[in-house]
């Protein structure tokens, strides 16, 4: 993503980091997809866009996996939004 659209989301151009499980590299990106990756290649095994697209949702926080559930919490650019959080099946 450019970094000149960064500023219609919350919180900067940054990323907190990955999450580990099994095989699998998770990854949450700043345009509010989840993918997870094969670990030993890199190659995309998902992606799922976990926000609307049309709405200034961001994820910039590490993803989560809990008892086999990838999760990454989204933050809205300005409030009074609520933020919200996604699970899929790791």
């Amino acid at each position: 993503m450019p970094r000149e659209r960064s500023s219609r989301f919350c919180c900067g151009a940054v990323s907190r980091g990955v999450a580990l499980w099994e095989d699998k590299v998770f990854v949450a990106t700043l345009d509010g997809r989840l993918l997870a990756l094969e670990a030993a290649t890199g190659k995309p095994v998902w992606s799922v866009q976990t926000t609307p697209l049309d709405e200034n949702y961001s994820i910039t926080g590490a993803p989560r996996v809990v008892n086999g559930k990838a999760s990454s919490a989204k933050s809205w650019r300005t409030r009074p939004r609520r933020d919200f959080s996604t699970s899929l099946i790791a």
